[in-house]
């Protein structure tokens, strides 16, 4: 493996039990939060459609895509550089790189806990590279300003072990905590 892979092998083991809060220590993380588009408004990611009993409805592996902002976070442009990156470092590495931006992530699949409800959502999905579906998956919930990652796969796991995603989690969150989405997203 190369160093950029043990970086980022490291970064998904670490996190992978993680759910953390990216709102700023004493701010009213509601205020902050820019207001949702409607699903045709937020640009080439594909819009999540609302069920109607108000959840999301299911994906089939992100549809080749790895970047839904539901939210409607970032602009066309800065989706497609994401999804860009994402797509060529995933071919890399061998490792699937998905990030889902939501209002609220227990309208994906019932789970009151972030950390189960992405977990839940990469197996119900069947998302992640090759026979052993390896991948990392970002979920941001707008709503609570939480978010969870998960990582899938042996290969994957090596890559991000609890060291990697440690590491990992320290280049993405101050970003998201100041509201700078593309940048986060961008180092996750």
């Amino acid at each position: 493996l190369s160093n950029d892979q043990i970086v980022v092998s490291g970064l998904a083991a670490a996190l992978g039990n993680t759910v953390m809060h990216f709102g700023k220590s004493g701010d009213s993380a509601q205020a902050s939060l820019p207001e949702a588009v409607p699903d045709e408004a937020v640009g080439q990611a594909p819009a999540a459609e609302i069920t109607a009993d108000g959840g999301y409805a299911r994906y089939s592996a992100f549809e080749g895509e790895c970047l839904i902002d539901s939210y409607g976070l970032l602009t066309e442009a800065e989706q497609a550089a994401i999804e860009s990156m994402a797509k060529q470092a995933g071919e890399k590495y061998g490792c699937g790189i998905y990030v889902m931006v939501v209002d609220d992530y227990t309208k994906l699949n019932g789970k009151t806990d972030i950390y189960e409800a992405n977990y839940t959502y990469y197996h119900d999905n069947k998302m992640g590279t090759g026979i052993d579906r390896n991948g990392i998956f970002l979920l941001l919930s707008m709503n609570s300003r939480d978010f969870s990652f998960f990582v899938y796969g042996d290969e994957a796991e090596y890559a991000f072990d609890s060291w990697g995603q440690q590491e990992l989690e320290s280049r993405f969150i101050d970003d998201l905590a100041d509201n700078r989405w593309y940048d986060g997203i961008e180092d996750f």
